[in-house]
């Protein structure tokens, strides 16, 4: 291979020796000539250049902003180019990977500002009938009422609900209803997540479509004040200890509460809850020894007031003589016209009818009152809403 030395040029000589090993660089040696070329480095005006550039310092690489959202297979895309070149840089940029990552970064960008100008649009709407799902489940109002309640507004003026015709139907309903349950659920894990030490409250239930169920109240301290916060209401497949324990240490997991927190556990007396040898709070006790299980107050109150009247035979009679008088009215509408005419007569307070529960009479919480002396009629007890 001719080079300038065949036409007559000469090596330029140097102007210090060399020392010890060092050899001349060898301009015909491919290897030495790459090595003697300056690497190349990031330029950072080229961030202002292409847009879609982003340099990773970590593996100090280039990045496609839109490619890397997008996972494309292309080297900007996956682990970054150090390929630091303009050229590598136009390249990627006339790509057809980078021309379709950039048409779905728009597409996306349009999609993202209808959505939000339409969501602008419609909070109000979406606003107002969040409230009345609100109040409906705070109310017990059927979810088939949801339609109505909503027509009943339009009709009174209210503009925000005018243009909600698409949201009415009782599926909308549920999904609104899910969307607030998940919303305080959040807000009740977020108190317990600030709360030291928590108190477990359960209960067995059955629901109108007879499934076994198991209430579960937590009890926090805030500021110094305790507060009672609706846990959940979990399905269980049976009554039994094991069942109710598993469930749970299931809930608590589930939404990130540490058993360590668990101090206090209060159910009613039932062997199952209770047992010394495999009730819910002796395995509870066994995983966390510090926990205090308690028997509920309210029904150990009504079990010894129940069982206390049952010795005393004058409070049998009276329970027997004043749910003789309620049956005798209940089912005279006649009758019933009187005793109203009487008491109206009598300028006595008028009292519903109902039948007395021996345990509450005793307990002095049968009467309107609050106290177990019956009114001067002794025509009726309780709430209207039974006759």
């Amino acid at each position: 291979m001719a080079t300038l030395l065949n036409f007559g040029f000469t090596k330029p000589t140097s102007a210090t020796p060399l020392k010890g090993n060092e050899s001349e660089p060898d301009l015909n040696n491919n290897e030495s000539h790459k090595s003697s070329i300056m690497r190349r480095t990031f330029n950072n005006r080229w961030l202002n250049e292409y847009s879609w550039l982003a340099f990773d310092d970590t593996t100090k690489s280039m990045r496609c902003k839109f490619c890397t959202k997008s996972k494309r297979s292309n080297p900007f895309g996956l682990n970054g180019s150090k390929n630091f070149q303009r050229s590598a840089l136009e390249r990627h940029q006339s790509s057809d990977d980078h021309i379709l990552a950039t048409s779905n970064k728009k597409q996306s960008e349009v999609f993202t500002k209808t959505v939000n100008e339409k969501f602008e649009k419609t909070k109000p709407a979406v606003s107002a009938m969040f409230r009345t799902v609100a109040f409906m489940v705070e109310e017990d109002i059927a979810d088939r009422k949801f339609e109505k309640l909503i027509d009943l507004q339009i009709e009174n003026d209210c503009d925000a609900l005018k243009s909600t015709s698409n949201y009415k139907h009782a599926d909308s309903f549920q999904k609104m209803e899910d969307v607030l349950g998940e919303a305080a659920q959040e807000e009740i894990d977020a108190l317990i997540s600030k709360c030291d030490f928590i108190g477990l409250m359960v209960d067995e239930s059955i629901d109108v479509a007879i499934h076994k169920k198991m209430i579960l109240y937590l009890k926090i301290v805030m500021n110094g004040k305790p507060k009672i916060l609706f846990g959940g209401n979990v399905e269980v497949s049976d009554g039994k200890a094991n069942t109710i324990t598993a469930a749970i240490l299931k809930y608590m997991t589930d939404h990130n509460i540490s058993f360590d927190k668990l101090i206090g556990f209060a159910s009613d007396g039932a062997n199952t809850m209770v047992g010394r040898l495999n009730g819910v709070s002796t395995q509870l006790k066994n995983m966390n020894p510090w926990i205090v299980s308690v028997h509920c107050a309210a029904h150990k109150l009504a079990l010894a007031a129940f069982h206390g009247a049952k010795t005393m035979p004058y409070l049998l009679e009276m329970q027997r003589t004043i749910n003789s008088v309620y049956y005798f009215f209940k089912y005279s509408p006649t009758r019933y016209q009187k005793i109203r005419e009487l008491q109206a007569v009598l300028v006595f307070e008028e009292y519903g009818v109902t039948v007395v529960d021996l345990d509450l009479f005793v307990s002095g919480s049968v009467f309107p009152d609050g106290t177990n002396n019956p009114p001067k009629s002794m025509c009726g007890l309780g709430d209207s809403s039974d006759v």
